[in-house]
């Protein structure tokens, strides 16, 4: 990297993305563990419908900051970001957008996403609002949908949480070669200068020696 100032912003930015990530994880667990009990009589009572929609809007809520800051990271540090490996960088796409889809924040601060193209986010939202606004039992396929629905969206989260390791570690990695490349310089300097004595400074490329 040329400015490796930058760069470290930019780490700076993959852990605040990486914390955030982390929270949605948190809030999907509750989800999960909210839904599924709620869903295995076939009925969904009205407590249980207000609690499931409680966690719904917690997950929504970390999604908004996961858009923010993966937003923050790709395009207001594209310079950094884009000197990451180009297949790095392609995978960390897609895994996102397998996860969130098309879904972008609205001038109000909530998600929008055009419909059926939410990604794995967009179509665990849409069951589930559809369950909380169904009366009566559910069918043997809308529990099975739900459920595939929130096994997607893990397998989705968990790519794009690895992926995001791996962004992590390729800046990483850069900057640590950048660090050992000055230090191989330095260590080049310090032996001309033992070897010629004296006081060595460098002056456009040169070696002077008084």
């Amino acid at each position: 990297y040329t400015d490796d100032t930058k760069a470290n912003e930019a780490l700076t930015k993959v852990g605040n993305l990486q914390t955030d990530v982390t929270e949605l994880g948190e809030s999907f667990d509750t989800l999960t563990n909210t839904t599924l009990p709620a869903l295995s009589d076939g009925i969904i009572t009205t407590s249980e419908k207000e609690n499931i929609r409680q966690a719904l809007m917690q997950v929504q809520k970390e999604c908004v900051d996961v858009i923010n800051a993966y937003t923050n990271l790709t395009v207001n540090y594209k310079s950094i970001y884009d000197k990451i490996a180009a297949d790095v960088r392609t995978n960390f796409a897609t895994a996102y957008t397998q996860l969130m889809g098309s879904a972008t924040l609205s001038s109000d601060g909530t998600i929008t996403y055009t419909s059926g193209q939410g990604g794995a986010y967009g179509a665990l939202v849409d069951n589930i609002n559809a369950l909380l606004n169904k009366e009566g039992n559910l069918t043997t396929n809308e529990i099975a949908t739900i459920n595939n629905n929130i096994a997607n969206f893990n397998i989705k989260y968990n790519d794009f949480q690895n992926c995001l390791v791996v962004v992590r570690n390729d800046i990483e990695k850069t900057l640590d070669t950048r660090i050992t490349d000055v230090d191989e310089k330095l260590g080049g300097y310090a032996y001309l200068k033992k070897i010629v004595g004296g006081k060595t400074t460098i002056d456009g490329g040169l070696v002077l020696t008084t």
